[in-house]
């Protein structure tokens, strides 16, 4: 049960196995050390907002993942992450369509998590850490590389009562700074909390839901306001079935409405351990 949820955590890799799918036990469920864990991860956006000149745009933004994940121990583990990002933008100008298409590396960094507490007659509560040794703003012919400017924290917690786990986490992620073209960029940091409930449907598959409270900071350009601070409430459903023994499929959804913006997100996943 926690071993689809520990997958379900993090970023996640394609990899092939003809093993028999089994079900879930106990031996499965710990973090063993010694391990990977490699992920894919498939995201598309479909964002619509007003940008800083007031024009309606749309944006379909796909973004493809890679993890590679390894158990030192029990209860550390490191891993390392590239995603790559084609961004399909549509801008509406005096009522003449406008696009403007972006293909690009979009970042590449690092991170560790730590188990600080086992799970028992308390909540397990996992804290990881990342940051961007690689990351690229703007768009492909008018943008910044940053190195080791931005960094994620992550503090989530876990609690089984068979056969649903209830599951928070905690998520701050730093300013970012920098120059695209001529222009000076800034953004605030982000904080976010996500609880969900996840329930073991069989001993194959799962299915989760939940919400995700954000508070996100203001977006400046040359010290103007291009996108203001805002607090926004999302929802959250999803669903994971494994395929064969250590091979996991999963689906994600989120949706927001707010008065700056609309977005839904599907997100695609293969995960495989050994």
């Amino acid at each position: 049960m926690k071993k689809i949820l520990f997958l379900k955590i993090f970023l996640i890799l394609f990899f092939i196995s003809f093993v028999k799918a089994e079900p879930q036990k106990l031996e499965d469920v710990i973090l063993k050390s010694k391990q990977w864990q490699v992920d894919t991860i498939l995201t598309y956006h479909t964002l619509s907002y007003l940008d800083i000149k007031g024009r309606d745009t749309n944006e379909n933004i796909f973004t493809y993942i890679f993890t590679l994940r390894y158990d030192i121990t029990k209860n550390f583990e490191i891993f390392g992450y590239g995603s790559y990002t084609s961004d399909k933008k549509r801008v509406f100008d005096d009522h003449k369509e406008k696009f403007q298409d972006s293909d690009f590396f979009n970042s590449a960094g690092f991170g560790i998590s730590y188990n600080i507490l086992k799970e028992g007659k308390f909540p397990g509560v996992l804290v990881s850490f990342l940051t961007n040794a690689y990351e690229k703003i703007g768009f492909a012919k008018d943008s910044e590389i940053l190195n080791f400017k931005t960094f994620s924290l992550f503090l989530t917690s876990y609690y089984t009562i068979d056969p649903i786990v209830l599951f928070g986490q905690l998520n701050y992620k730093s300013s970012v700074n920098g120059s695209i073209g001529d222009n000076d960029f800034e953004k605030e940091p982000t904080l976010s909390f996500t609880p969900q409930i996840y329930f073991l449907v069989n001993p194959f598959s799962t299915i989760n839901f939940g919400f995700r409270i954000t508070h996100e900071g203001s977006t400046k350009v040359d010290n103007k306001v291009a996108s203001p601070e805002t607090n926004y409430f999302s929802f959250i459903l999803g669903f994971s079935y494994e395929l064969v023994k250590y091979l996991i499929f999963s689906i994600d959804t989120e949706y927001r409405n707010t008065n700056i913006d609309t977005k839904s997100t599907i997100i695609s996943r293969l995960t495989f351990k050994f």
